[in-house]
């Protein structure tokens, strides 16, 4: 299964369930991106994910129809994306969509990050068990 996890500017609720998903499974690909063009990945946000055992690589990725195409579910994270962005804009036939509504943070509260971290990880952890049981 290839899962593609969307957020506003893919800088840290998608890029930390990528992370998550792909340190977890073994037999399963996720990749994330955002809806719009964020600013880059700063320290405070790097260092969450190293807290919490995973990497977040790369740099902010914008949606495109190439990992629209690769997806067989898409989960938007994020509480401020709204998913008939997808469905009034992509034809999503034969694709699962999942929100989470997982909210943002500033960046400037280390416990928020963190809890929304541990959030994400355990969304990602029950949603590997239930793919798994497919």
């Amino acid at each position: 299964m290839n899962v593609l996890f969307l957020c506003k500017y893919n800088r840290f609720r998608s890029k930390l369930a990528e992370a998550f998903f792909n340190k977890i499974s073994k037999r399963h690909q996720a990749k994330s991106a955002g809806i719009i063009k964020g600013p880059h990945i700063d320290e405070p946000i790097r260092l969450c994910a190293k807290q919490n055992g995973v990497e977040i690589k790369g740099t902010p990725q914008i949606l495109d129809i190439c990992l629209l195409e690769w997806s067989n579910m898409i989960i938007i994270v994020a509480d401020d994306v709204q998913d008939s962005i997808l469905r009034d804009n992509f034809s999503l036939q034969d694709k699962t969509l999942r929100q989470w509504a997982v909210h943002d943070t500033s960046n400037k509260n280390t416990a928020e990050m963190d809890n929304i971290a541990k959030i994400i990880e355990k969304k990602v952890s029950d949603l590997l068990v239930e793919i798994d049981k497919e």
